[in-house]
């Protein structure tokens, strides 16, 4: 990551010298909660160090705490609930909890006259909705300033120095609630939500000398639905082509801009975007990013007047085919927790759901359904 090898050089570190790692473990965004705690867990299990996770809400409240106070640290889950905890001396009188305001405000109200506080200091984000309701509380307020109101790494960091080492196979995340869609996953599958798992085990050729994947491609011309078809790889000077294909397929809109695949197709050691020509037409591309152990489908397109041809599994034909030939052992994709029939097809190709990404697409927020195709090595056929 980027930012942690800045990180690193700023300080002049390596990983090596650091003896123990922290995370934040939640409550927060669900995906980055994901990508942190994946990203730690990497690096203790690989680098064999120690780690500790700590409560968002924990190193929140670390920003402003005074002796005679009550540090409420909060979270707007929306709906006019919240994510919070509330502590005294740093030690957690009102456990970290998802609460309607309603029932956050009667643990307030006990508290407060349990321990005869006369000082509440609020942190964190959408309580000064409430202000008139927190103002009837037998006790001062103390809003926090804009910078007391963030959760800051250095909070986590001294935190850690005093807390319990957790192995990194039991740290997991402490969301409070599931997502709606994981609760709808869950109930649909049975199968329990196993993101984590599943990141890290991508993460671990990071650490490992890995040859580096082959993608070169040589045009062609092929017959398809019934027409003399060509087949390449795209280039810069294709864009435009690509873009004016997404207005056809995503009526009028335009899910990666010119940038987006501008940005990819100049990736050429692990990305490949294939294109479908019948003559001048675009017909429909696909882009895939490739790592020695799995292909992944970033994009896929298909020309509505060319869809129901077979063209759209002739395209993740071809990218599962490059994989394969780059040894590896799966290729995945997302796709839209509403587009069922995409789901269909796929799963006709023999993907396999696998988790759910929360709030995945930006133009919506709608989630996304992680879906794998296991290849089979030589030594599976033998």
């Amino acid at each position: 990551d980027p930012m942690i090898d800045k990180l690193l050089k700023d300080c002049n570190l390596s990983l090596k010298q650091i003896d123990r790692l922290a995370v934040a473990i939640g409550p927060g965004s669900y995906t980055g909660l994901r990508i942190g705690i994946t990203t730690m867990k990497m690096f203790a299990s690989i680098l064999n160090k120690e780690i500790v996770g700590i409560s968002t809400l924990q190193a929140l409240a670390a920003n402003k705490q005074a002796a005679d106070s009550l540090t409420l640290a909060c979270l707007d889950a929306r709906n006019n609930n919240f994510f919070a905890g509330a502590y005294v001396n740093g030690e957690a009188v009102i456990a970290d909890g998802h609460y309607s305001f309603e029932a956050l405000l009667e643990e307030l109200k006990k508290v407060l006259a349990e321990k005869n506080i006369q000082k509440l200091i609020i942190l964190g984000s959408g309580m000064e909705k409430h202000e008139d309701l927190l103002n009837s509380l037998p006790c001062d307020i103390i809003w926090g300033n804009e910078e007391e109101n963030l959760v800051h790494a250095s909070q986590i960091a001294k935190l850690a120095l005093t807390s319990e080492v957790i192995d990194a196979d039991q740290l997991v995340p402490r969301y409070l609630r599931r997502t709606q869609a994981e609760m709808d996953w869950h109930k649909k599958t049975g199968k329990p939500f196993n993101q984590i798992v599943i990141m890290l085990k991508k993460f671990r050729h990071f650490f490992k000398e890995e040859p580096e994947v082959n993608l070169n491609f040589t045009p062609y011309v092929t017959t398809l639905a019934g027409r003399t078809m060509q087949v390449m790889q795209a280039s810069e000077v294709n864009i435009p082509d690509l873009l004016e294909l997404e207005k056809k397929v995503y009526q009028g809109k335009q899910p990666w801009s010119s940038f987006s695949f501008a940005s990819e197709l100049r990736k050429k050691h692990n990305s490949l975007y294939l294109v479908i020509y019948d003559k001048a037409q675009l017909v429909g591309f696909i882009g895939g990013r490739f790592i020695p152990c799995e292909g992944h489908i970033t994009n896929i397109a298909v020309d509505p007047t060319y869809q129901g041809q077979g063209i759209g599994h002739y395209l993740i034909n071809l990218i599962v085919e490059i994989a394969r030939k780059n040894g590896a052992r799966q290729v995945s994709l997302e796709v839209r927790a509403d587009n069922e029939l995409a789901q269909k097809i796929y799963k006709g190709l023999g993907f396999e759901a696998q988790f759910i990404r929360a709030g995945y697409y930006q133009d919506d927020h709608m989630d996304a359904i992680n879906m794998v195709l296991h290849l089979k090595g030589k030594e599976d056929t033998k």
